[in-house]
Formats: structure tokens, sequence, C-alpha cells
């Protein structure tokens, strides 16, 4: 790991040369400033928990060793002395280092990690001049922040990556610091005549980044993203004049729900290293990224070499874009010099990217727990598997992983947040997520990330918003799963979060998890088709019926589909009413009723009857029907989809419960449903 870090210094060292001089200075700065804020955040750590070494502060340490090393060998080049001189001075701090960077990661495996020299470099202004950041190269990102700020933001995300920050460690930093002040422009374009022209102000005293955090993140992916593809394309260079003259470029793109048309357009475009890749904007550029939040990435290409299924251009989501595109009546792209503003040109688009920024943060805390952010991310759109024995086991296996990292969880408050909130709210969520898409493939949680947990009754993390479908976690022992007052909420201990996991891999084993396990089990599922129904906030009266009764609807028909699919006996709270009809009257058979489940039982019940009366169905037909209308209501509940008051919430349930009569449907909810 020290050597990697040594090299690439000793790679971009160079006193020959005026150049090579400054970078020399340039390296050694950063060095400088990585090493403040290591020894910053290493005080920190101890003022948090003492003397007692802890595996966050095993990688500050390693990290900073490697700093100081490197340190070392560029002052003694800048003092005159050759390499092999410079690096016979440092050999005793050297094997030193080797020693310790040995000790650690046999204490705490995965605590050491090479510095990022290269990747931090390529932010260097005297050398690299314009090209030191993605903002420097647009006036308006130069008008919004200015000079001053654009340098403190780049040494800021320098000393970050040589630290080895994470994502939310840094737009940390740029929040603290504030970002612009008074009348900063939001909105700005570039007039034809290269001036630029702010198209909307905001008065903020506080800073920019403090009242709209997004803006901080924003910047670290962005500026993060230009840095690394920076360093890739200087080493597609470095590879062409070395060893390989046929060297060439290729951009990927990542596909999923977020992915822009423009990127669509040149995902897979292969170039000579000095040519242009062209997006479907009109943008020019040698490498990624060419706007904000771009995703694209460069990688080395051959002339020979094989695509494979990620890599090859896709002319299918293409032409799928060009028609949509066309249907609408609207151009492809805004013109270039339009698309350099930010996408988020309305106050409804700047809330919708702030919240999705807040969720992206949140997944960054996911890396400790084995959840990159880019895995947790993708998942909440990635489609069902098939409803098969293997694939229920396979995800009672990976419970069982996470259920092992929360026994090892620290016990003091900031280690639940950290950990159980992590491990329960995202580890064993997305596998339960998992499991309701082999029954629902389309099925999506729209509150993947929005967990928070309780220590003894005193909330922490986020403030209490729409908890709908949300997990709270409290350091208890003596309540295993039990509502709140909130809608769509639930209560869990360490213990409980075991249990969930424990009853899933006996009903993968084809065993009775017994009553308990099955109302763990239940209670899970209940609750995350709470997170991907149409509800926007807490409702009462017929929305609140028609929501609980939805939910458990499907939730016992998801229990019991995956049961009978690993040949478990069958859950003796997952059974649904068989309705009887007789002339025009209806009633149901088949229905249990235990005593803390008769609320839900007469919710089941009375929607059962409502939709048969409405369609003049009963027995099977009718529960087909049932099942069949709500895997459509709880299918990728996006936020466009959700109903914010309770009177649109129950026409549109009406309406996909019975098409051919909606206000009929609606009509029968109300007298079966109603409180």
């Amino acid at each position: 790991m020290l050597s990697v870090g040594l090299a690439q210094a000793d790679a971009n060292v160079s006193m020959r040369s005026k150049r090579g001089r400054a970078e020399a200075r340039e390296i050694l700065e950063m060095l400088e400033r990585a090493d403040a804020e290591l020894e910053r955040r290493l005080r920190i750590e101890a003022r948090r928990f003492g003397p007692e070494e802890r595996f966050t502060g095993a990688g500050l340490l390693a990290y900073r060793r490697q700093v100081q090393t490197v340190q070392a060998f560029v002052r003694r080049r800048m003092d005159g002395s050759s390499r092999r001189r410079a690096r016979a001075n440092i050999r005793t701090g050297w094997f030193d280092t080797v020693g310790m960077l040995g000790r650690l990661e046999q204490a705490y495996l995965g605590s050491v990690r090479p510095l990022r020299i290269n990747t931090a470099r390529m932010m260097n202004e005297r050398t690299r001049g314009v090209r030191a950041s993605l903002m420097r190269q647009h006036a308006t990102s130069m008008d919004r922040y200015g000079e001053e700020m654009e340098r403190v933001m780049r040494q800021t995300l320098q000393s970050n990556l040589l630290a080895g920050g994470t994502f939310s460690q840094a737009v940390d930093q740029l929040v603290a610091h504030g970002g612009p002040r008074g009348r900063v422009p939001l909105i700005s374009r570039l007039r034809p005549d290269g001036t630029v022209e702010r198209v909307r102000l905001e008065n903020i005293p506080e800073g920019l980044f403090r009242r709209h955090r997004w803006w901080a993140m924003r910047i670290v992916r962005t500026e993060t993203a230009y840095a690394q593809n920076a360093a890739a394309f200087e080493a597609l260079h470095a590879a062409r004049d070395h060893d390989f003259p046929d060297q060439q470029k290729k951009i990927l793109a990542m596909m999923d729900n977020r992915t822009y048309p423009d990127s669509i357009a040149v995902h897979g475009q292969i170039r000579e290293l000095d040519e242009m890749f062209v997006d479907g904007a009109g943008r020019r550029y040698l490498h990624p990224p060419a706007r904000p939040n771009d995703r694209e990435v460069v990688i080395p290409w051959r002339p020979g070499w094989e695509e494979t299924e990620t890599s090859a251009e896709r002319p299918d989501l293409k032409a799928a874009v060009e028609r949509a595109l066309a249907r609408r009546g609207t151009e492809t792209v805004p013109e270039p010099e339009v698309a350099e503003l930010i996408e988020e040109e309305t106050p409804a688009q700047l809330a919708a990217n702030a919240a999705r920024a807040r969720r992206e943060e949140r997944a960054t805390q996911l890396e400790g727990l084995g959840w990159s952010p880019r895995a947790v991310e993708r998942d909440a759109f990635e489609a069902g598997t098939a409803l098969t024995a293997e694939a229920v086991r396979e995800q009672a296996r990976e419970m069982a992983e996470t259920s092992r990292r929360m026994r090892r969880a620290p016990t003091t408050e900031s280690g639940l947040r950290r950990h159980i909130t992590a491990a329960m709210g995202k580890g064993l969520r997305v596998r339960f997520r998992r499991l309701i898409r082999t029954v629902t493939p389309s099925f999506m949680s729209r509150d993947l990330l929005a967990t928070y947990a309780t220590i003894d009754g005193q909330r922490m993390g986020r403030p209490q918003r729409n908890t709908i479908g949300m997990v709270r976690i409290a350091d208890e022992d003596d309540i295993a799963a039990s509502h709140s007052r909130v809608n769509g909420a639930m209560r869990i201990t360490r213990q409980s979060s075991e249990g969930f996991a424990r009853a899933v891999q006996e009903m993968a084993r084809g065993r009775d998890p017994g009553p308990e396990g099955w109302q763990h089990l239940g209670t899970v599922l209940h609750e995350e088709h709470h997170g991907g129904s149409r509800i926007a906030g807490y409702y009462r009266g017929l929305a609140s019926a028609i929501e609980e009764a939805s939910v458990e609807t499907r939730t016992r028909h998801v229990v019991g589909r995956l049961a009978a699919t690993v040949g478990a006996p069958p859950p003796p709270r997952a059974v649904l009413p068989t309705v009887v009809r007789h002339g025009d009257h209806y009633s149901t058979t088949d229905l249990p009723i235990w005593t803390d489940d008769q609320p839900y039982n007469e919710w089941v019940h009375g929607l059962h009857i409502a939709v048969g009366r409405s369609r003049g169905i009963s027995g099977e037909e009718l529960g087909g029907y049932v099942q069949e209308r709500l895997g459509e209501w709880f299918g990728a509940a996006e936020p466009g989809t959700l109903y914010a008051t309770e009177a649109e919430y129950v026409s549109n349930f009406a309406r996909i419960m019975d098409p051919d009569d909606p206000a009929g449907m609606e009509r029968l909810l109300r007298e079966h449903l109603d409180e």
C-alpha cells in the first residue's frame, strides 16, 4: 500500500524543469493539508473513544503514516537529493511505517488503503490551470462561486481524497464552510457574447451549502468524478506512449432510471485518445464528466477487444429515447450552452434533486457494512427475480450475514446509529424488498434510505416527517415489533431484527418458523408494502382503512407464496378470506380472528366484499382478481404517482380496483371499510 503512494509521488516529482518543481511544491502542499486534516480527525476520534484503538482510528492512522512518509520523500527531493538518496534518507521511517501498516491490517482487515495521489493532483492549479476543476471551465460556475471559493472547494476535496475521507465527510466540510453568501445566482446562462446572464438569484446570508446541502453534494460528486476520469485519461496517454501505440479510449454511462438521454447517446463510443466524445446534447469533450451529476467513466480500449454486455452501445435505448421525445414533441436535449446550466430549472426540480441527493448521501454510509452506495441506489430500481426456492434461499443466506454483522455492532449511541440503522435499515430491508420482488417484480419501496434510530425513546438522525414504511430501531429488549402512532412505522430491537432473519432462514429450509417467526416476517413485509404504496402521508378515515387493508392483503399473499415455494407449512397469519356469494349477499370463510389481528381481518374482509360486490365475482376468481389489481397498485411507486390528498388517494384506488365503475367501487369501499 505504501509503495503505491510513494511510486505515484516519485513519478510526478521532477527537479529538472520549472514545471516539475512547481508540481512538486503543489504535491507537498496538498500532502501537508491532508496531514493536518488527518490530525484533526484523529483528535476527534480520540475525544470520542479515548485511547482504545478502533477500525476508524486505525484507518486514519494508516493514511497519516503514509502521507508523512511520502511528505518526507518529496521534501528530500526538493532539497536537491536524487531519487536514490531521498529513498535512502527515509529508509528507517519506511520500514517503521510498513511494520505499523502490517499490524493495523492484521488487526483491522481493510483499514489500510493506498493514497490516491494521482487523483488528488488532478486538482493542482499551478500545473493544470483551467483543467484543475470542472468548475473552472464553466463561466456560469465561476460567476456563482468566484476564484477564491473555487480554490477552497478544490483544496478541500484534495485533502479529503488523500485522507481517505468519505463522500459525506467531504460534503460536511463544504457545508461547514458555508459556500457563497449574499445574492447567489442559482440559475445562470451563457450569452452568445460570452457574458453570464443571472436568471434566478436567492438571498442566502448563511451560505449556499448550508441552505441547500445538495449543492455541496453535487460539487463533491462532479469534481471527484472529474479528477478520477482525468487521472484515468492521463494513464491512457502514458500507456500509449510507452507500451501500446494503438491505445484507445471508450466511454461508459451508468444505465438506470436516472440516466439522461445525452448519456445514453454517448455510451459505448470509442475514440482515439485525442479525439472528442460527442454526447446527445452536442457537447464535445476528451473525458467525462461533461456536466454536473454526469456519471460517465472513461476506460481503456484497444482494437480487437470484444464487447461485453455492459460496454456495448445500446441502440435499443437510444431508439426508445428518440421515440419518447418525438411523442412529446421536444428536441432531444437543450443546446450545449443551455445544457451547461444546472438541470434544476424550477423550484419543483430543485426540491426533487435535493431529495434525491439526500438519499444518495445516506447510501454512502453503507460501505462499512458491505453495501456500496452504487449497489444500494441501483437496487431501488432492480427488477425482481423469478419466484423460485433458490431465490428465496439466496436472500436467506445474505440476511444471515447481515444479521451476524449486527451482533458485532457497538453499544454506544453513535454505534447504534451507524451500525444497527445501516444494517437493519439497509442490509436486511433490501433483502426483504427482494423477497417481495420475487412475487411482485415491479415493487419499489420509495423510502429505501429513510431509516432512523431511537435510543431510549429519543429520536436520532433525520427529522420525523413522512414516516410511511420507515423503520424505527430502539435499544430495548422488551418489545419485539410493534406499531407506533405513525402509520407505516415499526420499532425494532437488536434481538428482533435477528428474529426476522432467522424466520426467513427457517422458512427457506422448509420449516415452520413458529408463531413469533411468522409475526416477525409478516410485520416487516407489511411495513415494506407501506413504503411501496401510493400514499404520500398519514391519512385518516377511509384512506387509512384502504391503506391497511391493501397492505395486509398483499402481505399475506406474498408470505403465503414464499412459504409454498420452499415447501414450508402454510403460515397461520397469512390466511386470506374465501368470499362466498348467495345471490346479492356475500360472506367470508377461512379467516381466523386472532385477537391482535382483528382490525386487519376486518379491513381485509371489507376490501374483498367491496370488490366482490362491485365486480360481481366471488371465490377463487375474486381472490385472484384482488391480487392482480393490488400487484399493479404496489408496482413502482415513484414520486410522480403519489397521491397527496385523501380524496385523490381513494378515487385512484377505486379506479384501479374497478376501472369499469370507479364511482361505484368508491361507494362500496366507504360502505365496507370507512372507519
